[in-house]
């Protein structure tokens, strides 16, 4: 079964870039795990479920090719159906970070927080506070920066879903507390990708909704700052490499 698995991923790996898609649709058409035939989601979860390192990197591998495309995202979360990406967010809270099966699982979560119908499920398993920890987990133990980009994609991707600014409106204090912690993250020395994931969090907060919380927490002078001294911080590395 690990075999088959894997080498289903590698020989994704193997196709061009544009051409992999239609090996994704291939699978899909042929319901490889499936999930069309029984309108059900038992061969998925019953290989999942099995506590074997070895199967569990090989299924979240190959799910992860699936969850590439949105064709992918939408056959595995079938009739909108979120079991499969319950299961994958806890393995994924399993795993030791920045392993691989955990860079496996925040591919196929990042993919699938562009659903709209999935977002619920993400806020549901504290998805958000999960995302701002693993960024301040790095400042103290090295962490793969694949996990640190996807999560703070995958974070963006939630703040800025309908469900999830409806539900931000509704929750004051955690919204507060949600732009504290992104303005105190962007002053830490953090990859280019992860810093502008985290802005692009903090503009889609940045709403007339949120107007007290954003007055409160002083963020447009806190970013403006942020730029003067990032700005700054570029023209001095500039110098220096001259």
């Amino acid at each position: 079964m690990i075999e088959i698995l894997l080498s289903l991923r590698v020989n994704a790996l193997q196709i061009a870039p544009e051409l992999r898609k239609n090996l994704v649709y291939e699978l899909i058409r042929r319901d490889i795990f499936k999930i069309y035939e029984t309108d059900r989601y038992d061969f998925v979860l019953e290989i999942l479920n099995i506590k074997n390192k070895a199967l569990r990197h090989a299924m979240t591998s190959l799910i992860s090719v699936l969850s590439s495309t949105l064709k992918g995202v939408e056959y595995l979360s079938h009739n909108n159906n979120d079991c499969i990406l319950q299961r994958i967010i806890k393995i994924l809270k399993e795993q030791e970070h920045g392993n691989v099966t955990q860079r496996f699982c925040l591919a196929i979560l990042q993919k699938s927080s562009i659903k709209e119908s999935l977002i619920q499920t993400f806020i549901d398993h504290d998805m958000i506070n999960w995302s701002i920890a693993l960024v301040k987990k790095s400042f103290q133990i090295k962490i793969h920066s694949f996990c640190l980009d996807f999560a703070t994609a995958m974070l963006a991707n939630i703040i800025h879903s309908r469900w999830c600014l409806s539900y931000l409106e509704k929750k004051p204090e955690f919204t507060q507390g949600l732009i504290e912690s992104l303005l105190k993250l962007i002053n830490e020395s953090l990859p280019v990708s992860v810093l502008m994931h985290l802005l692009i969090c903090l503009s889609y907060l940045n709403r007339e909704k949120f107007k007290k919380h954003v007055e409160e927490a002083g963020l447009v002078d806190r970013i403006t700052d942020f730029a003067d001294r990032y700005s700054h911080g570029q023209q001095e590395s500039e110098s220096d490499a001259a």
